[in-house]
């Protein structure tokens, strides 16, 4: 037979007047008793036998209180800094770069509107009202959806550990306003190889990675020397992002991926012209040598300065990596390869990557009402 938890009681304390102070008796959460000074009952500063009374009765309101309805009042800013943060933090649930960007998200977008409401106060329409302002600034998709997957995960959180009664963010899906959505841009091989002429040949080797290995920017730049395995294949272990070394983007992104026998033979020249060669050495190192390069910073000063002259400063990794997904569509690619070179699933490949032109399309109709108007007598 299961043993009953002792029932909390409510508790005034027992006050004494003991040389000189106000001494409080009381019982702790875990029923022990404990004594606490009210502060003096002589002299000059002296509190009054109503005044330690109050004082008693506001140290004794948490022992008190139900503690469901103490975490019912906690405020959303409060949840988030003491219970949210902390859980996804020492779990290992988020990664050092997804934890800046959680964390600035929320801080940018949430608290500001919604810091002070009391998680017993919280409904759907809070979080609505939020996604409604955060699209009439006029930002993206992108960013609308980091909202809201950081608002649902914080009240499926809450919902768990009951500061709240229910998950309020289910009533989200149907009716989340949608955000500009950018285009999403390719280059041409024409303009790819423009852009590698006026590059040097680090950078050159960079895009390179992206654009016939499928490599993620944060993962070429977490290269390691000994990650250039026998033959034409490299092996991805770790990505760099945001001054961190971490595991790669999903459980997908360690993997062995293949390179095209010229772009192996420049990488391993290249890795034999550093610094340090060693096995366990940055392919593409910093000044100091002990951390990789930031992709950022190469983009910013290194590749955009010098692509501005001929129009090209809009290209960027992701755009590169796009476009390889989109070239080895029109090759007719097993889009389980592609998949597997760039580390994802086929639905991200074909819902994020892959994209259509014009000709493309209109190739389509044609070869449909070629098709189809054949059997209309």
């Amino acid at each position: 037979m299961r043993k009953r938890a002792p029932r909390r009681r409510y508790q005034r304390g027992c006050i004494r007047n003991v040389e000189g102070s106000w001494i409080l008796k009381y019982y702790d959460a875990e029923r022990k008793q404990r004594t606490k000074t009210l502060g003096p009952s002589a002299g000059k500063d002296k509190l009054s036998r109503n005044h330690a009374e109050r004082a008693a009765a506001e140290f004794l309101r948490p022992f008190n209180e139900d503690p469901k309805e103490r975490k019912r009042q906690t405020t959303l800013a409060e949840f988030v800094e003491k219970v949210y943060v902390p859980i996804k933090r020492n779990s290992g649930a988020w990664r050092k770069g997804t934890e800046i960007t959680a964390v600035d998200t929320i801080e940018a977008y949430l608290l500001p509107h919604l810091g002070t409401v009391r998680m017993s106060e919280l409904e759907p329409d809070h979080f609505r009202q939020v996604l409604l302002k955060v699209r009439d600034k006029g930002l993206g998709k992108s960013v609308l959806s980091h909202v809201r997957t950081f608002a649902k995960a914080i009240c499926k959180m809450a919902h768990a550990e009951g500061y709240i009664d229910r998950d309020i963010t289910a009533a989200l899906d149907p009716v989340t306003p949608k955000g500009a959505q950018k285009e999403k841009l390719t280059v041409t091989k024409e303009d790819y190889a423009l852009a590698k002429r006026m590059v040097a040949e680090r950078e050159r080797l960079a895009l390179d990675l992206v654009m016939y290995c499928g490599l993620r920017e944060s993962e070429v730049y977490a290269l390691q020397v000994g990650d250039l395995m026998e033959g034409n294949v490299l092996e991805v272990r770790r990505s760099w992002h945001q001054g961190a070394v971490n595991d790669p983007k999903s459980f997908k992104g360690r993997r062995k991926v293949g390179v095209p026998p010229k772009v192996m033979e420049a990488l391993r020249t290249w890795a034999a012209t550093l610094p340090d060669s060693s096995a366990a050495a940055w392919l593409f190192p910093s000044s100091t040598v002990v951390t990789p390069l930031w992709g950022g910073n190469i983009l910013g000063k290194h590749i955009k300065p010098k692509l501005k002259p001929v129009g090209l400063d809009w290209l960027n990794f992701a755009i590169v990596r796009r476009t390889h997904s989109t070239e080895q569509e029109k090759l007719k690619t097993d889009p389980r390869i592609v998949a597997k070179q760039q580390g994802h699933s086929m639905d991200v490949h074909y819902r994020e990557y892959v994209q259509t032109d014009t000709s493309e399309l209109e190739a389509a109709a044609t070869l449909l009402h070629t098709k189809f108007d054949e059997t209309i007598v």
